[in-house]
């Protein structure tokens, strides 16, 4: 358990990576980042967006919204 800790503290809060290499100043030239989108994700999301706008955003339910994909 102390060791998984120690390890969690080592981790940036921002990108995930050991802090020895994210905030390196070295790493500005050397990491690239790259965007994709994840489609299940994105139709959650919408579905969700349909939900609130046809029930309200002050429903109590609003903040407590889950979805799932079907295939």
């Amino acid at each position: 358990m102390r060791s998984l800790a120690e390890y969690e503290r080592s981790l940036c809060p921002l990108c995930g990576l050991p802090r020895s290499i994210c905030q390196d100043p070295k790493a500005e030239l050397t990491l690239h980042a790259e965007t994709s989108v994840c489609w299940a994700t994105a139709h959650m999301q919408q579905a969700m967006k349909r939900w609130t706008d046809a029930n309200g955003r002050d429903n109590p339910a609003a903040n407590a919204l889950t979805a799932h994909l079907t295939c």
